[in-house]
Formats: C-alpha cells, structure tokens, sequence
C-alpha cells in the first residue's frame, strides 16, 4: 500500500542537511495531493541485478511511459525503493518516491539568486508531475544524442540527474541535410516547412522538400548515425531514458551493447524477456533475460539459479499478477510492436505546434490460434521494417506556449 508522504517531504542537499526550502515542499505536497486521485495500479516483475533482484514497473497499456522509464531508472539506480517481494505499485505512489529523489538532489552552496533559480526550477518540474503517467511534450533538437528543448518537462530529467537521449541526427555525409536539419529542432523544422511551402520561392521550395524528405526517410525518430552516436555516448553501465516513436524506454548500456528494458505486462511472467538489444535501426536485435543471455523461447519457468524475490507481508492492495498465457504473450508482443514501429511524427497538441506528444493507442486482442513465439517475433521485425517507411505530412500550425529560456535552468 502506498505510504502518503506528502507533509513529511524535505529537501535535502549534498551535503546531508536539511535545506531551507519550505517554499520547494509545500509546493509538492500541493501537487501530489492533487495526484492522489489517480490510483492506476502496475504491477511489478522482479528480475536479477547485480547479484540481487530489483522490481521493474510494466505497463498494462500503451501509453504511461515517461513515468515507467523515470521510475524504473530509480528502482534499478537503487534511488527509489520498494519493499521485497511487493507485486503492485499505484502511479501515485510512484510519484512520491520520484519527488523525494528530487527533493533529495539538491545542490549545496548555493547563493541567494541560484537558490531562487533552482526553486524555480523544482516547482516548474513538479508541476509536470500529472502527466507522468500519459505523456510528456519533449521538442527534439537535431544537433546532438542529448539535444532537447529546455521545458519544463525536459526539466524532470535535469533535476533527477537522468539523462534523455534521443537518435534521431540526420548523416553527415548528407551535407545538404544536414546544413538544413542541423541547427533546428523538430517544432523549427516543421515551421520553416510550412513557411516554405506557402512562399513560392524556388530554393525555399527546395530546402522545404530536403526537410520533409529527412522526416519522411527517418520516421521511426532513428538513424544510423542516431545510433553510432548512442554508442559512443551513452556512458559504460549507464542507465538513462531513451525518446523513440514518441515514446520513452529505460535505457541501459553493459559491455558496449545498448539495451532497451522491457516493460509489457504480459512479459510479467517471461523470466527470457528482460532487455531488448539496440543494435539496429530497423530492430530485430533479439531479447535477453536476466542474466544478459540471448533467450530462446519455451515453456515459463520461474527458476532464477535457485532464488526467488524474498517474499513480503500481503496488504490488501496488492494483487497477485495474473498468469502468462499464450494470448498474454501474444498481445504483450503485439504491444511491444506497436510502440517500436508507430509513427506520429506529425502530431500537434491542442496548446503546442509539432511538440512531440505520448498518444494512447488501441491494442487488438485477437491473436492467430496458431501462432507460436517464433512467428510473433519474425512478424514484429518485418512490420517495424515497413512502418518506418510510411509518408509523413507537415502538421498545421496552431499558436503555441512559449518555453522558458534555457539560460534559466539550474546546470547539475
């Protein structure tokens, strides 16, 4: 059962002393008790890490992935804890453990204008909080891996010490790309498309077409040289989180291969599908259990070398997951497809033009009687391959908030 501590929130420097930042805490008790209301329960799969087990957040539908993606890089940093054996967290709870981290990461000596500046900051981020659990307005900018807009959502990351990571560059080798893509981000890119479109100049025409083409090419928001980057970036052993497809997956590096953690609930129960290998644009990287092996599908068996998770005292408002079964497994990979391979590189939010928006999408429950792992496996490969190759059209535009300037963030 989640614990309610709200007035019990302090802000803690590095140092180990109690911050004076009354105003900070009481914002965020405000803000969590406003998220109280929201009770959505996910159920949790404990999986081997460093020599001992660690819960991970899995998500029974398509949508709450900023919030997982945060919160499992907690759980596994071991920075937000749940006690052994628990099988249910609600978002709620969720929300307060990621606020104390925060509140837990504030940096010491700090003068009387950073201070403010950081408070600032801090209650900008909380207030995002609500929409952890549906999705997060984050504005890619085409210079680098790490390259976002500063928001306030971007602001969540900052303050928690997770980098964000994208893939989506275009190739050096394409100069003329990259002499039009380079400096902007996407919401810039899709405005000097409209703009050009509507001009009639003949080379605005054209710079418009080389634009429009790089979207279209690259519509799964990966590239190669995306990836090279990823690569040579994401620091050894580093847990991050990782936007793709509009959507947000933990990231992790180990021994130079770049993992994505699984999350679908139906895989709650599949002890060989825990990572997700990164090694390819169009996916197809296999899956690897707990123990960093390649899996193989076959029947699930709860064996971990001999250990289970230590169990924990029952509370009324755990539930116990349900069974995988086949059409558990069926479903969970149709999923997990779906948010590979879908595309809105063209959305547009009611308040903000082409701000790249978490979308829920429907989830088709009729699996193929016949099917076994092997085909579901082979079809998710062979569908990513062809989403990705889908045509994009440049949103309208809408007015749209204007952000805070990056020279007001707190640099961690």
């Amino acid at each position: 059962m989640a614990e309610d501590i709200g007035p019990s929130i302090v802000a803690i420097g590095d140092d180990g002393a109690v911050a004076d930042m009354s105003g900070i805490t009481s914002h965020v008790t405000s803000i969590l008790g406003a998220c109280e209301e929201d009770q959505t329960v996910y159920h949790l799969k404990w999986v081997p890490w460093k020599e001992d087990f660690a819960p991970v957040i899995t998500q029974n539908e398509n949508g709450p992935c900023p919030l997982l993606a945060l919160g499992n890089v907690l759980l596994l940093r071991q920075r937000m804890k749940l006690a052994p054996g628990t099988v249910t967290v609600t978002s709620s709870h969720l929300l307060h453990l990621i606020a104390t981290c925060m509140l837990e990461d504030i940096p010491k000596g700090l003068s009387d204008g950073e201070r403010r500046n950081y408070e600032q900051n801090v209650q900008d981020a909380v207030s995002v909080f609500p929409r952890l659990p549906t999705g997060l307005d984050v504005n890619v900018r085409f210079t680098s891996v790490t390259g976002f807009e500063f928001t306030s959502e971007s602001g969540v990351f900052d303050l928690l010490r997770v980098r964000l990571y994208h893939g989506w560059l275009p190739d050096p080798q394409e100069k003329e790309v990259c002499e039009i893509v380079s400096g902007s981000s996407y919401n810039e890119l899709v405005e000097m498309i409209v703009k050009n479109q509507a001009s009639g100049d003949p080379k605005s025409l054209h710079d418009a077409l080389v634009a429009e083409g790089f979207l279209s090419c690259n519509a799964s928001q990966l590239t190669y040289h995306g990836l090279c980057e990823l690569g040579r970036l994401v620091g050894e052993d580093e847990l991050a989180v990782f936007f793709r497809n509009n959507h947000f997956t933990t990231l992790y590096k180990r021994k130079g291969q770049l993992l994505l953690l699984v999350t679908d609930h139906g895989f709650v129960q599949e002890d060989s599908h825990v990572w997700e290998v990164l090694g390819d644009v169009g996916g197809g990287g296999g899956f690897l259990d707990g123990r960093f092996q390649l899996s193989g599908h076959s029947t699930v068996q709860q064996s971990r070398e001999g250990h289970t998770p230590p169990p924990a005292e029952a509370t009324p408002t755990e539930a116990t997951p349900p069974p995988s079964t086949d059409l558990d497994y069926q479903i969970a990979l149709g999923l997990h497809n779906v948010e590979l391979s879908e595309e809105k590189v063209g959305l547009v939010t009611e308040q903000k033009v082409g701000v790249v928006t978490e979308q829920k999408v429907g989830v088709v429950t009729d699996a193929p009687d016949k099917a076994d792992h092997e085909l579901a496996v082979q079809l998710q490969r062979e569908e990513f391959s062809g989403e990705t190759q889908r045509a994009y059209t440049p949103p309208q535009l809408t007015s749209r908030e204007q952000h805070r300037p990056s020279n007001d963030c707190c640099f961690l």
